[in-house]
């Protein structure tokens, strides 16, 4: 009403509200797969690389990457840092859950100690599409370190997003 006035005629009339979308609906999962095991069905085949290679060597575009690297050891426990990391990675070191890095906090909070397995699980949170961070790529840019150390011998495994879209009942699998 206050802009009609400036408007030179009437205002348009406010569209009626959408139909309903129906009656909710209970959903009963059946079954369940593990993370690794989505990955072994579904994901990309595994490297080996001096380096960790990047989402875009792994020809992933949506989705995440687990690499798989061992400090070596016996070790004295010493931080473990990835350097250049985009995005998100969950930590495990020997099977245990050691923490969650960030591009911010790209060093676990406790030390480790060698010999040991460390997988990172780095998951893609989107891509930039305007400004100085246009283009840039994903995962592990920068290498691993234990310490000063490079960590070498780095196993990737991609797992697309859209790998889950030609599985039958993917809607009655709960990843965990």
């Amino acid at each position: 009403e206050v802009l009609a006035e400036y408007a030179g005629g009437p205002l348009p009339q406010v569209p009626p509200a959408p139909p309903a979308l129906g009656a909710p609906a209970e959903v009963r999962l059946t079954g369940r797969a593990s993370v690794d095991a989505v990955l072994e069905a579904r994901g990309g085949p595994e490297t080996a690389s001096p380096v960790p290679p990047t989402f875009e060597e792994l020809d992933v575009d949506r989705g995440l990457v687990r690499y798989a690297v061992t400090v070596p050891g016996p070790r004295q426990p010493l931080p473990l840092l990835a350097r250049g990391l985009r995005d998100l990675a969950v930590v495990y070191v020997d099977g245990e859950r050691a923490g969650v890095l960030t591009e911010e906090e790209p060093q676990l909070k406790e030390p480790v100690a060698g010999h040991a397995r460390v997988e990172l699980w780095v998951e893609s949170l989107g891509r930039v599409n305007y400004g100085p961070r246009s283009g840039e790529p994903k995962g592990i840019t920068g290498g691993l370190q234990h310490e000063r150390q490079y960590l070498h011998g780095v196993r990737a495994r991609g797992l697309r997003l859209d790998a889950l879209d030609a599985v039958e009942g993917v809607d009655a699998l709960a990843v965990r």
